[in-house]
């Protein structure tokens, strides 16, 4: 009767540590970059740059969205010098025009001017590198820049060695171990 006993205690002992071993998942597959078509390519132009319709990143533009917001335009800009003189439909004198580059994994905030004649130069030391345009016209009336994405842990991986499960494992097998003792002593009185 002892040996039954002390084995229930043992099996009982080794289901606990069992459960609350680790669990090793495999690692989540690497995801392929994707890539984001450039934006707003046809309605720009200029004649000492040339604008690619290259795709940029999808980390290059989730980092871009999360800082600032999606641009009005994006697109790679390449000039053999240090400036590019933009013509941007809808963009007149007056406007304000934000521009970013992404340049060593980071978007950075470069020299942009609105000229006289509505074109928008801009200087930068570094071109053939994905470019954003924010365009914030003084009678656009829409200021609304409120950037509600919930969905923020769409891309998070399950956890694993989740502990909560091991405290109800151990409970039940506490449980289940006086449940034992109680039946014997009723066995023998």
């Amino acid at each position: 009767m002892k040996f039954k006993r002390l084995l229930a205690i043992l099996l009982a002992s080794v289901m606990v540590f069992a459960v609350s071993a680790t669990v090793f998942a495999a690692d989540s597959p690497e995801a392929e970059e994707t890539e984001v078509d450039a934006i707003g390519t046809d309605d720009v132009s200029s004649d000492d740059a040339t604008i690619e319709t290259t795709a940029i990143s999808q980390t290059a533009y989730d980092a871009l969205v999360e800082e600032e917001g999606d641009p009005d335009y994006a697109f790679t800009i390449t000039s053999s010098g240090t400036s590019a003189t933009l013509t941007i439909d809808g963009v007149s004198a007056g406007d304000t025009v934000t521009v970013l580059q992404y340049i060593n994994n980071e978007w950075v905030e470069v020299e942009a001017v609105v000229n006289d004649d509505g074109t928008v130069t801009i200087t930068a030391d570094t071109f053939g590198v994905p470019f954003a345009i924010y365009v914030d016209s003084d009678d656009d009336a829409d200021t609304d820049t409120d950037d509600t994405d919930t969905d923020e842990d769409e891309d998070t991986s399950a956890e694993t060695g989740e502990s909560s499960m091991v405290l109800f494992v151990a409970v039940i097998a506490v449980l289940a171990a006086t449940g034992l003792a109680v039946s014997g002593k009723k066995m023998r009185g």
